[in-house]
């Protein structure tokens, strides 16, 4: 049963790292983005997963949520690969809290820590990627196979596998006529998310998915919003100036 309990945890975990992908406007100067760039943030709700794999396993349901995708700033490869599609590869870590409803016994909540050597491939129809033009990119996806990761609960650690078969997505970059945000005119609008539903694993063999998908939406890493708030904070100076 404590086995079980360990391989519940990791699955939560893992579960949690997946989810993660949405689309907050991020902005960029003087140059577009290069993707994937940012953070994917899950939806509130947790992600559950009921089967009967887990019945057997000595668990009623698994909750993920709090879910964080980082992608790596630079791709390991970037090509076309002469079918309309722009694919491109890179490291990414998951992070996350699960939540493992025992058959017998309280829950019991992990956290999650997954990622960074196993690849994450997204694909973009068309002749270039995102980041080289302003444009819509409608078609993307995004697949995750096969991801082990680490669940760490007050009993200890253990591993559990999820991965995410093509999560239809799209990343759409405006140059701004005027300003908006905080960032001035001339400066880049990147908006980008992935509508994920994830599967878990005790074996890397038997999959459970999850009872719904969830938006992932891109939001801005640290620094960018301290550069747009450092603008902000500039603007209000310079006006609270001109008024007096």
């Amino acid at each position: 049963m404590k086995r079980y309990v360990k391989i519940a945890s990791v699955l939560v975990v893992v579960g949690s790292v997946m989810l993660t992908t949405s689309a907050l406007a991020q902005y960029y100067s003087p140059s577009p983005p290069t993707f994937p760039t940012g953070w994917y943030i899950g939806p509130p709700q947790p992600f559950t997963f009921e089967s009967p794999a887990l019945t057997q396993a000595g668990i009623a349901s698994i909750y993920l949520s709090s879910l964080v995708h980082t992608p790596a700033y630079v791709p390991l490869t970037s090509y076309y690969d002469g079918a309309g599609n722009w694919v491109e590869t890179f490291n990414s870590t998951l992070t996350g809290t699960a939540t493992i409803n025992l058959l017998v016994g309280g829950p019991i909540v992990g956290t999650l820590s997954a990622g960074g050597a196993t690849p994450v491939t997204v694909t973009t129809p068309g002749n270039s990627p995102p980041g080289g033009a302003v444009g819509n990119w409608p078609g993307q996806s995004m697949t995750i196979l096969n991801w082990p990761a680490t669940v760490t609960y007050s009993g200890g650690t253990d591993n559990i596998w999820i991965q995410c078969v093509n999560a239809p997505g799209a990343s759409t970059i405006t140059q701004l006529t005027v300003p908006e945000g905080g960032a001035p005119a001339g400066w880049y609008r990147a908006d980008s998310f992935f509508d994920v539903w994830p599967e878990i694993s005790l074996d890397d063999s038997n999959w459970t998915y999850s009872d719904q998908s969830g938006d992932m939406t891109l939001v801005p890493e640290p620094s960018g919003l301290a550069l747009l708030g450092l603008g902000v904070l500039c603007m209000a100076i310079k006006t609270r100036r001109g008024r007096k």
